[in-house]
C-alpha cells in the first residue's frame, strides 16, 4: 500500500460515524450510571461493573480537550 492509498483509507475511516448503532447501549449505560449515582451505596454484580466500565476514563478525554497548547 502506498502513501496515497493509506491517506484515502484513513480519510474514509475518519468520515464514518463509528457511534452509529450504539445509541441503545449508550442510553442503557447512562441510565445505569444515573441509577448508581442517585442511590445509596449498593453492591454491583460483576456484569454491571463491566457495563459501567465500558465508558472508560472520561477524565482522559477532558484533559486532552482542555489543553490550549495544541498538545505540546
Amino acid at each position: 500500500m502506498n502513501e496515497r492509498n493509506f491517506e484515502q483509507q484513513l480519510k474514509g475511516l475518519f468520515s464514518k460515524d463509528l457511534s452509529a448503532g450504539t445509541e441503545a447501549f449508550r442510553e442503557d449505560l447512562l441510565a445505569r450510571c444515573l441509577d448508581v449515582l442517585g442511590s445509596e451505596a449498593q453492591e454491583l454484580a460483576d456484569d454491571e461493573l463491566e457495563m459501567l466500565s465500558a465508558a472508560g476514563d472520561v477524565t482522559a478525554l477532558t484533559e486532552d480537550t482542555d489543553r490550549t497548547d495544541g498538545g505540546v
